[in-house]
């Protein structure tokens, strides 16, 4: 376990190196901006809930005879194919995470 204490500790030192010209490292942390991965998760997840409900909607306007069938289509197959790239997301990040996790340190 101590092992794994140093390898943390000696990756927060690197992170954390100043912006001197002797040592060479820059802090890269302060140039990052825009949202972070989580929040690209949400968004993302949040979009396909959406479209999933302007099908639902489509659907049901069918049912009633208030929409035309090529715009049930339509958002039906948006909705299929925002769902099969949001699974297609998830599956990569589980597998990306089971990798890390087999990881020896």
């Amino acid at each position: 376990m101590s092992t794994v204490n140093s390898v943390l500790g000696a990756y927060k030192a690197a992170s954390q190196a100043g912006t001197g010209a002797a040592g060479g490292l820059v802090d890269q942390s302060a140039k990052l901006e825009g949202p972070s991965f989580g929040d690209l998760l949400k968004n993302v997840g949040q979009k396909t809930i959406d479209s999933q409900k302007v099908s639902e909607k489509a659907s049901a306007d069918a049912v009633l005879g208030k929409a035309d069938l090529t715009d049930v289509v339509n958002a039906v197959n948006n909705a299929e194919a925002t769902l099969n790239m949001f699974l297609a997301v998830r599956d990569k990040v589980i597998d990306a995470y089971e990798k890390i996790t087999r990881t020896q340190i």
